[in-house]
């Protein structure tokens, strides 16, 4: 059965974000963000462990899953008893990690 994918609130502001980005300088180029985005998230649906933990959140709990061509990733929590992936955020990885873990802890707790 394939794994179940919910989102946090704030992760459709986090992709829109993104998108407006990437489209300010080619909508061809946003397509393709958010192409590649779709492509890592139906990942997860197959292969929810799959993908490295997020050490800067303090708890080995948090995995992250790259864009690639892009320097973002889909950061989130597999509950394996529900065989649920919660996506917690899609954030650019060049961003303090520090900063990164407590956004992600933060929104794990709404």
């Amino acid at each position: 059965m394939p794994t179940k994918i919910e989102r946090h609130d704030k992760v459709d502001f986090d992709i829109r974000k993104a998108v407006d980005y990437y489209g300010n300088f080619s909508p061809l180029t946003a397509r393709k963000f958010q192409n590649r985005l779709y492509t890592a998230v139906n990942f997860l649906e197959d292969f929810p462990e799959g993908a490295p933990y997020f050490p800067w959140t303090g708890k080995l709990i948090y995995r992250y899953k790259k864009i690639k061509g892009f320097p973002y990733a889909a950061y989130y929590k597999y509950e394996k008893t529900s065989n649920t992936v919660f996506v917690l955020a899609v954030a650019n990885t060049r961003q303090n990690p520090s900063k990164l873990g407590r956004l992600i802890g933060f929104r794990a707790k709404d």
